[in-house]
């Protein structure tokens, strides 16, 4: 089995899968677009793929004793988003080019109230818990996503990565 190694998030590390946005760093949302009254608009703008019914998700994820990677997705033709609301996660990503390969994954710790933006086309699954038993996770979709846009590979034991904080 791979190991990957989860790093810290950055601007150029995630560049290439998406971006994200501290949503409790009030000084960082503030240089972007003006806001009034403490609404700060636009902070990360998604493709939700012509969707007019953007939906609010929570899954709820659970510290194993190792992380392991037993399945991918991803989307086509929408963006997703993720923000861990009570406890910091590792997220793994990757390019859907020529199908999935898990060999060009790659992980990364996301702080409690950060707000990750997926790209179409990056392949990820299922967030693991950093310190906490258990961590919600916000996820936002449009609509009927999981019906009408979505590519899964479950992973044969030979394929399976493990993510490592």
């Amino acid at each position: 089995m791979r190991a990957i190694k989860a790093r810290q998030l950055s601007p150029e590390a995630f560049r290439i899968s998406g971006r994200y946005q501290d949503l409790y760093d009030i000084e960082a949302m503030r240089r972007g677009p003006p806001g009034d009254s403490g609404f700060d608009p636009d902070l990360v703008v998604m493709n939700l793929g012509g969707a007019t019914l953007p939906a609010a998700c929570v899954a709820r994820v659970r510290k194993m004793p190792r992380n392991i990677v037993s399945g991918l997705e991803y989307h086509r033709y929408t963006a997703g988003g993720l923000l861990p609301l009570d406890g910091d996660c590792l997220i793994f990503v990757g390019r859907a080019r020529k199908g999935f390969d898990p060999d060009r994954l790659e992980a990364f710790v996301v702080p409690k109230g950060v707000f990750v933006k997926l790209n179409p086309g990056v392949v990820h699954g299922t967030q693991f818990p950093v310190r906490d038993e258990w961590v919600r996770v916000l996820v936002i979709l449009p609509e009927h996503t999981y019906d009408n846009d979505i590519v899964r590979k479950p992973l044969a034991p030979g394929e399976a990565v493990e993510v490592l904080s």
